[in-house]
């Protein structure tokens, strides 16, 4: 059973507020909040559309840096990131989660930088992936709505893998990460933010 505190249509619309260029790209996301509501919207299990997953977007600073990991179930590198688990309070709680279960990395280790100082929960990106169906999980195709958080950590921060699906955490330079086209308008904002430090 999940108990979220945190509301996925008022972190929707808070975000638009900020980015409202991003409108269109996020329609099916608001058509599921306005015609289904909050109900199963962060169960893995909610297929027509989608759900939200969480991930983190890790810098390593100085060098700039970005952490990538190979992802098994869908054969490319991504961010450490997964589904929500009905033990999170918040969307940013497994996003901390995936961060410790695919790089070691503990909440501790790792500095937060908010979209928001007064709205923590805000992410700084959130991106529909479409998710082919995996016949082995029984799953039919669907959508993640990816809600993404930055954090740092200094250079020389070590990384292991400790999850079966997610391995090999590497640090690659922040243009390979800015080159891939699904981590551009990220890459962007990430620009943005780590100015302001």
């Amino acid at each position: 059973m999940y108990s979220m505190k945190t509301s996925v249509q008022l972190l929707y619309k808070q975000y638009i507020d900020v980015f409202p260029q991003e409108a269109d790209a996020l329609e099916r996301l608001r058509r599921q909040l306005e015609t289904k509501g909050e109900a199963g919207i962060v169960s893995r299990k909610t297929f027509d559309d989608g759900h939200v997953t969480a991930c983190t977007i890790v810098v390593s600073l100085p060098s700039k840096k970005v952490l990538l990991i190979d992802h098994a179930a869908l054969q490319k590198s991504l961010q450490p990131g997964g589904h929500i688990e009905p033990e999170d309070k918040t969307i940013i709680a497994a996003a901390y989660r995936e961060c410790q279960e695919e790089a070691g990395l503990s909440a501790e280790a790792l500095r937060y930088i908010p979209l928001s100082d007064q709205n923590p929960d805000l992410p700084f990106n959130i991106a529909v992936y479409h998710i082919p169906a995996n016949s082995s999980k029984q799953e039919p195709q669907h959508y993640h709505y990816d809600f993404a958080y930055l954090f740092t950590v200094p250079d020389g921060t070590q990384v292991q893998g400790n999850d079966l699906d997610a391995t090999n955490p590497q640090w690659v330079t922040f243009a390979t990460f800015a080159e891939n086209t699904e981590f551009s308008q990220a890459a962007q904002k990430v620009q943005k933010l780590l100015a302001t430090l």
